[in-house]
């Protein structure tokens, strides 16, 4: 149930209205960007919302039963706010949003929460872009339960659902080191890993100096030293730029759960099960 603060609502059942829209971004770092209608830049409930015409906000689309409310915001790319190597880097992916509606003449009455949930597709348009900001609402349409499969359904690390209960500690299978040598912003070396090929595929490996600090991708294979990643980086490798990462699994029963991480009571699969050829197989005589 929405609750809205006593002062707003006596504003709202007056006869003239002073309100303005705020809208504000918390990224997956903690770092927030508020942006408001109103003409000027203006502080509610701690939060400074900034009056800028780079930011747009567009039609607010609030559908009847479960669909996804869909709202759209499009802005200017800003060295101060928004950046490309923000977008890029994935700083933006899974950011929060919320919408809210004050009195700007009396912010003290406090404020109204629209709406909220998470950012969906972003797509840019020359040195615009435009985010989709998806309701909470979407989550009702998520698939929810178990299912059955082979492999294991955890995230290697997770200690409770929905990420799953593998439960091992990262800590003694996370190494760090130096990159020695770049290819391209895919593919960098390091020939001081004397690790066996495959140890750190589908790990997250994660750099923690240079232009890509604190970035991270997953790790799409490893051989003798090489690093190759599933998506490029933002910026360009260094030689010498350092970086974290931990061992991966491929979410193998035998061969990553039991042999590597000897975690095989919590495998979240089912190794044993017959497959679709098994089962459709006619009876021996």
């Amino acid at each position: 149930m929405k609750t809205i603060p006593i002062a707003l609502q006596s504003h709202y059942e007056g006869k003239a209205r002073t309100l303005a829209i705020g809208l504000k971004f918390t990224l997956t770092d903690g770092a927030e960007l508020a942006f408001t209608n109103h003409d000027r830049d203006i502080e509610v409930s701690s939060v400074t919302y900034t009056a800028s015409p780079k930011a747009q906000l567009e039609s607010l689309i609030s559908t009847s039963g479960f669909q996804v409310d869909d709202t759209e915001v499009e802005t200017l790319l800003d060295d101060d706010g928004i950046t490309f190597a923000d977008l890029q880097s994935g700083r933006w992916d899974g950011a929060e949003w919320e919408l809210i509606r004050f009195n700007w003449k009396s912010t003290a009455d406090g404020f109204e929460i629209v709406k909220g949930g998470r950012i969906g597709n972003v797509t840019q348009k020359s040195s615009r872009f435009q985010v989709e900001l998806r309701g909470e609402s979407q989550d009702i349409q998520q698939t929810v339960g178990g299912i059955t499969t082979p492999t294991c359904q955890w995230r290697l690390g997770s200690t409770a659902r929905p990420a799953g209960l593998c439960g091992i500690d990262l800590g003694p299978f996370t190494v760090t080191g130096a990159f020695t040598g770049v290819t391209s912003r895919y593919i960098a070396a390091d020939s001081g890993r004397a690790e066996a090929a495959e140890w750190f595929t589908e790990a997250e490996l994660t750099i923690t100096s240079g232009a890509n600090d604190g970035r991270r991708r997953k790790v799409k294979a490893f051989a003798s030293g090489q690093f190759t990643f599933s998506l490029p980086f933002a910026f360009d490798i260094d030689v010498g730029d350092t970086y974290s990462v931990h061992a991966g699994c491929r979410k193998r029963f035998l061969e990553d759960c039991v042999a590597k991480f000897s975690n095989g009571r919590r495998f979240g699969g089912h190794p044993h099960l017959p497959g679709v050829d098994k089962i459709t197989r006619p009876p021996e005589v």
